[in-house]
């Protein structure tokens, strides 16, 4: 699903290279101007094949460092999958039929049937790219998968930290509805025909970029596949740039481990770069 964030900018983005072998790093110090104490900035990957889950000692200690953990959304909040759900509905009339020829739809009918053993009625109401979002997991290339958030969670409440969230699902949701319909409908087509090891073979690059802690090169393949689905400023640069005056109020009197997306992390309009413009010295933790 990354396929569809892009964004260029050729001068900025070869001075970020020239940084990039000093300061390669999934994870950050934050520091300087009103904070009390540094907060960190942990770039995540929100699905991953279980074998390729790794989470460091540096990453735990300074985690333990911390007093409490943000994430883009609270995952903590035991109304966050019904806030979630409501938003991937279509309202009104409106059906997957819709977006769909007759013979489209009915392939799609069989290919839901076959792989999930549910009718097409339990998916009619869904807005597109979330039907996107409910059969793409094959694009991992593996049977088992996890998330970093679900771990970080995990560990606050295991260590009774406070879990919050840089932005709410109305926000987070309105970037993802902003994609076009007419470009997630081929990528729907793809996924029943079969036609998705391309999708596989990117991500498993970008896994591979991950697991080096390259961030710079991670945002490279981002925005090498700008003409996918939507340019990066609706999914990663409007949300960094409302993201750092919000890291900067819940960091200020408490230390934060602060974990997002690694695409928010690199490039000239990543946090890294915002937050060093807003005057915050950003170290990077190996």
């Amino acid at each position: 699903m990354m396929r569809f964030l892009s964004l260029c900018c050729l001068l900025l983005l070869s001075v970020a290279q020239d940084l990039r072998a000093q300061e390669s790093s999934l994870l950050w110090k934050i520091s300087g101007k009103e904070l009390a104490q540094p907060s960190y900035l942990f770039g995540t990957i929100h699905q991953i094949c279980e074998e390729d889950y790794f989470w460091t000692d540096t990453m735990q200690k300074y985690f333990h460092r911390a007093q409490q953990l943000c994430l883009e959304l609270d995952m903590d909040d035991p109304l966050l999958a019904v806030k979630v759900s409501q938003h991937s509905i279509n309202t009104g009339d409106k059906s997957l039929k819709d977006y769909f020829t007759p013979k489209e739809y009915s392939r799609l009918s069989v290919y839901i049937k076959e792989h999930t053993g549910q009718s097409m009625e339990m998916y009619n109401r869904l807005k597109p790219i979330w039907l996107v979002l409910t059969l793409s997991n094959g694009d991992l290339g593996c049977d088992a998968a996890t998330a970093y958030e679900i771990h970080l969670v995990d560990s606050a409440k295991k260590y009774e930290m406070p879990v919050m969230g840089l932005e709410t699902v109305d926000e987070q949701m309105a970037a993802l509805s902003s994609i076009p319909e007419d470009k997630i409908k081929p990528y729907i087509l793809d996924i029943i025909d079969g036609r998705t090891e391309q999708n596989t073979e990117l991500f498993q690059r970008m896994v591979a970029t991950y697991l080096k802690q390259d961030v710079e090169a991670l945002y490279r393949i981002i925005q090498s596949e700008n003409d996918a689905m939507l340019s990066m400023d609706k999914l990663l640069d409007n949300r960094n740039k409302r993201w750092i005056s919000r890291i900067a109020d819940i960091g200020k009197n408490k230390s934060t481990f602060f974990a997002v997306g690694a695409g928010h992390l690199g490039g000239p309009g990543g946090v890294l770069v915002l937050l060093r413009q807003a005057g915050y010295t950003v170290t990077p933790l190996k």
